[in-house]
């Protein structure tokens, strides 16, 4: 951690023609992770074009739903849509799809698993290039890495979540074990094993849940331990799972498969995607999979000693089919467990926070280096604004409704549109500029229009495609609601002996923080906190580090010549500043001495003669006697 742009990925891919990380570990099987497919991409082809004689070949993962570079226009699976529809129901794709389906001799996904698990046996080992989310699912031709590096901060944090109503939670399991996969007398006897699992241990804690949910929402782990449920009841639960897990969609999976085949046979119109989905969608499935994540979300907290629950809530849960609109029940989130085991394992993140980085990936040693974006001497021209909360909604014309934008009216129209015109007239004033913003704000803004480039927050981390431009504006900042940063945060904090203190729908409070000046001397700001102390690692990660990685694409720590640097933001980061301007002063091209300079060339020291010779900047001698004392001129 501490500095962004330093050439850590470079260190791991190689840069100038000199090799890097990846191409030293010959004769084992390495992975990168990155945070999405493109980066993935673009370290592999680092990879590559600094690759030596000797260094292992390389590989990225796609997934099914990425285009396929060996057959253009056609995705990696023929039916990623599907596939995706099962996932999400906790269905193994490979057993309920992949084994039937007609497009398997055609299909990218199944190729690339075959080619990879071919390069993984070779004696030379591999480099493998992955998305973020392979970190926690198993590879491709279940292959075993000998070293993993992560790269940037997880996509959501690493986290998944769980939801159950407490009318599913009140429905017994069915087990649905076809005969046909095993002998009569070997099916009777597993089913004898499921139904003792569920009478013992699942059933038992499925009604604890819902009446501790139900009676007791503020103290859900008193109330469970009030009814005999206690770490061995957790565990047998969740290994009783195993039992119940959705075979019936698979098997309508397959059936489908097959009267697609008789129908090719016979020629009869067939639209398999479409059968798929509908035998997906009419059918709920089973909640084996919501279950194991809030089975094993309450394991982290059973033994805790305090009342009340942290990883898991009541709220509204999504409607199932037939539901009524809303629903109470129980919401769990948990970190994902990482995949990677027992190997060498680098996280590489410039603004990561180590707490976090430690409740995801486990126990880790931490390297700090910070770095000076702005070195004295370059003469670059920090200024950050301060003044309104520059608030998405004002910037983009109104508030979010469903989807929807509802314009604002009357008084806060017109201001939101004011500051909106002045935003644009600085963007004008800066052709070639990188300006960035929430993603909805550059929507808005249109940047492009007005002769600058323009990115959005969540999809700036590790990209180079800026590092040449000397100008960059940060309009705004992320600042999700206390509800959403909590949800995220209380993964985190449920292995935490200590209560999560919520603010219960509340605002966050303010505290202030200080605004790092090149003079040294400082400038307080007030932003917004939250009192649980992980929550407020949540918010500034989101918020501030955010703001930081922004600000880095244009990679300032390389920069021979001056940067400027607009911050319209109301945050304190690690950045240092030349000057702390109300937007007020910056709409109007400055401060009042530095308006008076840019016109007069000369500035009077008598407040009588500044507001004689200059009345349209200074109204009063009192204004212009304030702004030209002593102590403001020598600050």
């Amino acid at each position: 951690t501490g500095a962004q742009g330093v050439g850590k990925t470079r260190a791991v891919v190689g840069a100038d023609g000199a090799p890097g990380i990846l191409h030293r570990a010959q004769g084992v099987i390495s992975i990168l992770f990155e945070p999405d497919h493109a980066m993935a991409e673009q370290a592999r082809r680092d990879y590559d074009r600094h690759a030596p004689d000797g260094a292992p070949p390389s590989i990225v993962v796609r997934g099914r739903s990425a285009p396929d570079p060996d057959q253009p226009g056609e995705t990696m699976c023929r039916l990623p849509d599907i596939a995706g529809k099962l996932a999400t129901k906790g269905v193994s794709v490979p057993q309920a799809l992949c084994k039937q389906c007609p497009h398997a001799s055609v299909c990218g996904y199944l190729r690339q698993e075959q080619t990879i698990k071919a390069l993984s046996d070779a004696p030379d080992g591999v480099a493998i290039f992955a998305p973020h989310d392979y970190a926690f699912l198993p590879m491709p031709g279940q292959i075993e890495p000998d070293l993993a590096i992560f790269d940037e901060r997880p996509r959501d944090y690493g986290l998944e979540e769980a939801q159950a109503s407490f009318k599913i939670l009140g429905e017994r399991l069915k087990f649905d074990r076809p005969l046909n996969a095993m002998g009569v007398i070997q099916a009777a006897s597993e089913e004898a094993d499921a139904q003792a699992a569920n009478l013992q241990f699942i059933n038992p804690l499925k009604i604890a849940l819902r009446k501790a949910g139900q009676d007791h929402p503020d103290r859900i782990l008193a109330a469970l331990r009030e009814q005999g449920v206690d770490r061995a009841q957790v565990e047998g639960a969740i290994a009783g799972l195993t039992y119940f897990q959705d075979r019936a969609t698979a098997r309508a999976m397959h059936n489908a498969c097959k009267e697609w085949h008789f129908a090719q046979t016979s020629g009869d119109p067939f639209d398999l995607e479409s059968r798929l989905a509908k035998e997906i969608e009419n059918r709920e499935g089973k909640i084996t999979a919501a279950l194991r994540t809030i089975f094993e979300a309450l394991l982290v907290e059973i033994d805790k000693p305090r009342e009340s629950a942290t990883g898991i809530i009541v709220a509204d849960v999504q409607r199932s089919p037939g539901a009524p609109e809303k629903a109470k029940g129980i919401i769990a989130v948990r970190t994902k467990s990482l995949r990677v085991q027992g190997i060498p394992f680098l996280h590489l993140d410039g603004t990561g926070d180590h707490g976090i980085a430690q409740r995801i990936f486990g126990e880790m040693e931490i390297a700090h280096h910070p770095v000076e974006r702005s070195p004295k001497g370059r003469g670059d021209r920090i200024i950050q604004v301060i003044g309104p909360e520059f608030h998405n909604a004002g910037l983009v014309g109104g508030r979010k409704v469903n989807d929807e934008i509802i314009p604002y009216e009357g008084k806060w129209a017109k201001t939101y549109d004011a500051q909106r015109a002045d935003i644009l007239k600085g963007i004008d004033a800066r052709p070639g500029a990188l300006v960035i913003g929430n993603k909805s704000v550059i929507e808005a803004l249109k940047p492009g229009e007005h002769g600058a480039h323009a990115a959005h927050f969540g999809a700036i981390r590790g990209r180079n495609d800026w590092e040449g431009i000397q100008r960059i504006m940060i309009i705004g900042r992320e600042e999700p609601s206390p509800r959403a940063v909590e949800k995220v945060a209380r993964a985190f904090a449920a292995p935490d002996d200590a209560p999560f203190e919520s603010l219960d729908g509340d605002p966050y409070p303010k505290t202030t923080r200080g605004i790092r000046k090149r003079d040294g001397a400082g400038h307080g700001i007030s932003v917004s906190s939250h009192p649980n102390k992980w929550a407020n690692r949540v918010l500034e990660q989101i918020r501030d580090a955010e703001t930081v990685q922004a600000i880095d694409r244009i990679r300032p720590i390389f920069k021979d010549h001056p940067l400027e640097i607009i911050l319209l933001a109301p945050v304190a980061i690690d950045l240092t500043v030349d000057q702390v301007i109300s937007f007020s002063d910056w709409r109007k091209g400055g401060t009042r001495i530095e308006r008076a300079l840019k016109q007069a060339r000369v500035l009077p020291f008598s407040g009588a003669e500044a507001a004689r010779l200059l009345p349209g900047i200074w109204a009063t001698k009192r204004t212009a006697d304030r702004d030209l004392s002593e102590e403001v001129l020598s600050g």
